[in-house]
């Protein structure tokens, strides 16, 4: 094959012409057909318009032969040939006829050109500035035939992220720019905005991005920045990721925080973030679990290898007792609709309880999750409390509180809550006191604990010594004891007494013997059916 002059493929490896002269598809591309099962049935080319041109407008509530207009296959939601000379297209029947000449979606640019320009036409006619990615192309160092899903060649051949799932506005409705057939987590779509090493050293035989500017002395020889977005300081992430990624609590997006901060994907993500569009390839890893059948935020088992490192990607969340906080958790497919009738939950749990029935912990608020009276210890909690912020990739919780300092898992359920299985381990909070300087006494609950050992009173040494002390504790027993053997009372006393000792006892290092013998124990009747 053969690629446009500038497109930045080193000389001497393919030949400097344009794009290859129009063959018949069937030569470069799958066979159009429909999917199956899990089996492509191939058809020819008539039959494969005829079923799409059926298929299409049942999608937005047309029926054929009865709307007269003409939309396209690959964007159902427009009308067939109405987009205009140099605008971004993903399949021909988009582009204009002018004067009885059918424009053609160039196979490197996707944009709608004459049929008749050569590749230095298209660059003067439909100028790209590298200093605005609306303008950019494709980038398509290979031609990319794919006018159909699952668009195979947008990642192999393509440097351009937004091909093809943001390349043309209003693709499918008003609101969603996908193409026909494809989902937001196919591979086309998830994508990192990233360098792309791996051209650079599959081209130039050179490690990474850093390592070729240091050879050409920048960016701009070999149209460097079009590989290299990221350390060629270009726009593109800015642009792309501020447009699709949710801003945290404090306003930054997951982009900001790994290109600017030096956080990683992965801890970017078990910190809560939005980062579908800067970390695609990590979100596409992990995309379609078996443990995740209905999609939603990821958890314990969702793991990937960074550094040699296999880590998780559920929430890791660090908090102070008595302080509201947000919990944000990403995934994807997640349940995406407004307010109340979304059916996504969650809820706060002591420390390795079952997510699958276990209730809010004690000391939980901002999170209403109730067992209804008169049901067993097994029964499933009912949560209502809906995310305040839901995307397809984020769900956010605000005004939540713990009151005591502890360890608490997070479990998340995407939709169907009434069932056990959707209810999945997504995280883990850590209650820490703010300061471990005054008085342990006047701490919230639980966060004595975390209180260094107090110094020494002053006036002593400062050595332990050991002193006799005397542990005390208490419980009563009911239910007819008295009665129930026909003994005599001193006879249930001794025999409680000896019961007690054997279940209680254990064995101290310190004291050097097993505690607490039967005379430890004091047994006696403090009513006429209670023993204490």
């Amino acid at each position: 094959a053969s690629s446009p002059p500038g497109s930045g493929w080193p000389q001497g490896r393919l030949s400097r012409g344009g794009p290859p002269p129009d063959e018949p598809r069937a030569a470069h591309a799958r066979k159009p057909g429909v999917q199956v099962g899990a089996r492509h049935v191939a058809m020819g080319p008539t039959a494969a318009m005829l079923v799409a041109g059926l298929l299409a407008p049942l999608f937005l509530g047309r029926t054929p032969g009865v709307d007269a207009t003409e939309f396209s296959v690959a964007c159902p939601a427009i009308e067939a040939h109405s987009l205009q000379v140099c605008d971004r297209c993903i399949a021909d029947d988009l582009c204009p006829v002018i004067g009885g000449v059918e424009y053609k979606c160039n196979h490197f640019h996707k944009k709608c050109v004459a049929p008749s320009w050569n590749a230095s036409e298209v660059i003067d006619r439909c100028p790209e500035l590298r200093s605005r990615p609306a303008t950019w192309g494709a980038m398509c160092k290979l031609a990319c035939l794919d006018e159909q899903s699952p668009y195979s060649c947008a990642m192999n051949h393509c440097l351009n992220e937004d091909f093809p799932c943001n390349w043309v506005p209003g693709c499918s409705s008003e609101d969603n720019n996908l193409p026909f057939g494809v989902h937001e987590t196919d591979s086309a779509c998830l994508r990192s905005c990233s360098d792309h090493d791996d051209f650079i050293q599959s081209l130039w035989d050179q490690d990474d991005c850093e390592a070729a500017k240091k050879v050409w002395g920048g960016c701009a020889v070999n149209s460097i920045w079009q590989y290299c977005p990221v350390s060629c300081a270009t726009n593109e992430c800015e642009t792309r990721c501020d447009r699709e990624e949710e801003p945290d609590a404090a306003g930054l997006r997951c982009w900001e925080h790994v290109e600017r901060d030096g956080v990683s994907c992965v801890d970017a993500i078990k910190k809560g973030m939005d980062c579908h569009c800067k970390c695609g390839g990590v979100y596409r890893s992990v995309s379609g679990t078996v443990y995740r059948t209905n999609g939603g935020a990821y958890t314990w088992k969702e793991k990937v290898k960074e550094q040699g490192v296999s880590k998780s990607l559920d929430l890791q969340l660090d908090v102070v007792p008595q302080r509201e906080f947000s919990v944000s958790l990403t995934g994807d497919s997640m349940s995406a609709e407004d307010g109340v009738v979304n059916p996504a939950r969650i809820k706060i749990v002591a420390e390795d309880s079952p997510c699958s029935h276990a209730n809010n912990a004690e000391g939980v608020s901002g999170l209403l999750c109730e067992v209804p009276p008169g049901n067993d210890i097994l029964a499933i909690a009912v949560c209502d409390t809906w995310p305040n912020l839901a995307t397809a990739w984020l769900h956010r919780w605000t005004g939540v509180s713990i009151e005591a300092c502890g360890n608490y898992d997070i479990c998340h359920c995407n939709k169907g809550c009434n069932l056990r299985e959707n209810w999945k381990l997504s995280g883990k909070i850590r209650v820490r006191p703010e300061s471990t300087d005054g008085d342990p006494s006047q701490a919230p609950p639980g966060c004595a604990a975390y209180f260094p050992t107090q110094a020494p009173v002053p006036g002593t040494d400062g050595q332990d010594k050991r002193s006799d002390g005397v542990v005390r504790s208490a419980l009563s027993i009911t239910g007819g004891l008295l009665t129930l053997y026909g003994l005599a009372s001193s006879e249930v006393l001794t025999a409680l007494q000896a019961a007690l000792a054997e279940f209680l006892q254990y064995t101290s290092e310190l004291l050097g013997e097993t505690v607490p013998a039967p005379g430890d124990i004091e047994v006696i009747i403090v009513a006429r059916r209670r023993l204490r």
